[in-house]
This record gives structure tokens, C-alpha cells and sequence, in this order.
């Protein structure tokens, strides 16, 4: 969790913070200027009726929530890898790809096909609206766009030290309706909750599911209208996938 105000962090929202073969854990400070958010806002329109007053119209959000923060990568005076291979070796070099390859940025290919970039979790010890200290467990978020890097400062050996940039979060929001839709309805794996257990663990528990078993805690939780695998589900019933749609977990799908 973080605990310094003038920093925030983001990683993968899962148990091990890893990513396509790769753990990450982003902690960086906030940058000049201010923090913008946007989106997650209703809005209404008119159904006009002929000799009428026209209807107002609830439809909904049109925009997902979303924050523009600025950042500031800043190593400047704390390090000297001037001796491990020039500029490239640079510590805010690396942390500037490790946020590129989390927004999708050149990611390398996998089976033919890009990698679809991880949920994040984005925690900064409640200064920034809805983040993971403000509703623990409750949102996981998306790097929407690709960063916008700003000013940068070399040191004399060409070392860059400092990385100005803005990095845009999206609240992300699965469609469980279409997860469920499967045109042959097939019937769904019942399973208990005991209260206490997080989606993750509840997953990890089935053996037969498989060997890849404990990585479909997040696809469990969003069945039940979760966006976390960490997420404790309330005693009873859950509801878990059906048998095609288990096959398609372990396939990767």
C-alpha cells in the first residue's frame, strides 16, 4: 500500500504482480501540474413527441471514469549506472519501458498475437479518487493511452536521470452479459463461498480445473460481478464456468 503522498504505485492485479512472463511494480512520483478526471458521468437526452413537452431520457454514462496524471521518473543524484552500458541502462530508461509495455507499447508477440495489456491495480494512499486505499478491492484499472513523455534531463554521460510524462487510467469494466451469452447455454459450475476466501483462492482450490487453476481468479470474479480476485465474495453460492467456457481458461481464451 502506498504510504508517501507525493508518490503513487501501480502493478498487475494479481497475487503475483506479473504480466505476459514479467512482474512489475511501478512506483513514481507525481508530476507538475494537475490531475484530470473525467467520464463516469451520467447524461440525459430528449425524446421529442409530437404536441408534447419532449421526454427526458436516462442513458447512462457515455465516457468511463478516467484520471490524467501527471508524472515525474526522477533518479537525478540517487543512482550512477553510467557503468553499465551507457544511456540505454538508465533505471528511468527501464521504468519508461515497463509502463510503455503495461499500456501495449510494442509488447512483443506471443502465439501470433499481441497481448492483450493487464489490469492494474492504482493505489495512492487515497489522494487520488477511487484508488485502491479510497475502495480497497474494488476497481482494477487500464493505462488507456499511450504515455505522453515530456521533458527529460540527461546527466553528463548521457544517462537519462529525469522523465516527465502523463499517464492516462481507465476504471476498466467487463461485459459479464456476453460472458455469459453462450448460444449453447450450457449449465454452470455451482460453487461455495465460505466468506472468506477471495475469488483467487476459491480457483486455486478446484483441482480440477487444471494446473493453470489459480490464474482464473479474476475470470471467476468478474462471473459473479467482481472486478478483483481479491475480492472476499459474500457465504454461499457462486456461480463458476461452464464447462465450455472452462476449456476456453485453459486454452488461454
Amino acid at each position: 500500500m502506498a504510504t508517501d503522498l507525493a508518490y503513487f504505485e501501480f502493478y498487475p492485479a494479481n497475487s503475483r504482480r506479473e504480466w505476459n512472463g514479467q512482474h512489475f511494480f511501478l512506483r513514481v512520483l507525481f508530476g507538475d501540474g494537475e490531475l484530470k478526471t473525467s467520464g463516469g458521468g451520467g447524461g440525459w437526452e430528449e425524446k421529442h413527441r409530437p404536441y408534447l413537452p419532449p421526454l427526458t431520457v436516462w442513458k447512462g454514462p457515455t465516457e468511463s471514469y478516467t484520471h490524467k496524471i501527471p508524472v515525474m521518473l526522477d533518479a537525478y543524484g540517487k543512482w550512477d549506472d553510467t557503468q553499465k552500458g551507457g544511456p540505454t541502462s538508465s533505471v528511468i530508461q527501464r521504468q519508461k519501458w515497463e509502463i510503455e509495455k503495461l499500456a501495449g507499447v510494442l509488447v512483443h508477440l506471443k502465439k501470433g498475437s499481441l497481448p492483450e495489456p493487464p489490469e492494474l491495480i492504482l493505489d495512492a494512499a487515497g489522494t487520488i479518487p477511487h484508488d485502491e486505499t479510497s475502495e480497497p478491492g474494488k476497481h482494477t484499472w487500464i493505462i488507456s493511452e499511450p504515455p505522453e513523455w515530456g521533458e527529460t534531463i540527461r546527466n553528463e554521460q548521457g544517462v537519462l536521470v529525469r522523465q516527465a510524462g502523463v499517464l492516462t487510467f481507465k476504471i476498466f469494466e467487463s461485459d459479464i452479459s456476453l460472458e455469459r451469452s453462450a448460444p449453447a447455454k450450457q449449465p454452470y459450475y455451482r460453487l461455495h463461498a465460505d466468506g472468506k476466501k477471495t475469488f483467487e483462492e476459491i480457483a486455486k482450490g478446484e483441482r480440477s480445473w487444471g494446473p493453470k487453476r489459480a490464474s482464473f481468479g479474476t475470470k471467476l470474479a468478474r462471473l459473479n460481478h467482481a472486478q478483483n480476485a481479491r475480492h472476499v465474495p459474500k457465504r454461499g453460492t457462486i456461480t463458476g464456468p461452464s464447462p465450455k467456457q472452462l476449456e476456453e481458461w485453459k486454452r488461454g481464451k
